[in-house]
């Protein structure tokens, strides 16, 4: 039973953590910029929206006066459906916690792919592209 009770949390760990985030290589800004706050600012307002399949979605949000962070979303479901709040959050905070210039992680197959890209300059007066600057 004790076996049981102790694979099943760490099977239950693991879950939560989500995948292994992917990680720039390169970048103007830090991710540790992009806080918790505003992942969940981002996720809130990404979890009331259905993309189409295999589609973007992104949103700019300010750091402070001087720089940026960009989130993204991209649907490779073949359903139209929100995100749901929860992976948004687990998946850019690890991304934030992980990845010193950005990147980008999904927390499991047939589900959206979540980007983070900060910026040390420039606000968020331009729009956003379609899809992340990729490196």
């Amino acid at each position: 039973m004790f076996k049981f009770v102790y694979f099943a949390t760490l099977f239950a760990v693991a879950l939560s953590q989500g995948a292994t985030p992917q990680c720039y290589t390169s970048g103007s800004g830090s991710a540790s910029s992009c806080t918790p706050e505003l992942v969940k600012q981002y996720c809130q307002q990404t979890a009331k929206v259905s993309h189409t399949p295999n589609t973007w979605g992104g949103r700019c949000l300010n750091v402070g006066s001087t720089g940026r962070c960009e989130f993204y979303s991209y649907d490779s479901r073949s359903v139209s459906a929100a995100a749901a709040d929860n992976n948004c959050e687990a998946v850019l905070n690890r991304i934030v916690q992980e990845c010193p210039n950005g990147g980008y992680g999904t927390p499991g197959p047939n589900s959206y792919t979540f980007y983070i890209r900060p910026y040390a300059q420039g606000d968020c007066q331009s729009p956003l592209t379609v899809a992340p600057a990729s490196s």
